[in-house]
């Protein structure tokens, strides 16, 4: 990133400067293998190639880099998040009068009866 962010920067000279990434595959890990059991069943799935792309590039943050389109990311992540709890991603956003009328009105308390 510093170096990114160096004057004169050039990214066709930046090259030689990076060090050369690994991605180390756990096979035994539990995610890992939901991954190849969804993949084995429909390897066409784009839910599946969108859960592969989002683990790695949640692996690629975790260990340190950055993308060059992170709005890329949190769209995949979104997307993700969305079908998981089941929200329809067309689903328009309320105005603040939809919100205001779908909060119960708080009632008082009623005060404690004196007692006798």
């Amino acid at each position: 990133r510093i170096m990114k962010a160096q004057a004169l920067s050039d990214d066709s000279k930046m090259g030689y400067m990076r060090g050369r990434k690994t991605l180390e595959i756990n096979p035994r890990h539990p995610l890992v293998r939901a991954l190849r059991e969804k993949a084995e069943e429909d390897p066409e799935s784009p839910e599946t190639k969108e859960l592969a792309v989002v683990m790695f590039e949640t692996a690629m943050l975790e260990s340190g880099f950055s993308f060059d389109t992170p709005k890329d990311f949190a769209g995949r992540l979104f997307s993700l998040v969305t079908k998981t709890m089941g929200v329809d991603a067309d689903a328009p956003v309320l105005t603040d009068e939809e919100i205001d009328a779908s909060i119960p009105e708080k009632k008082e308390p009623e005060p404690d009866p004196e007692p006798e």
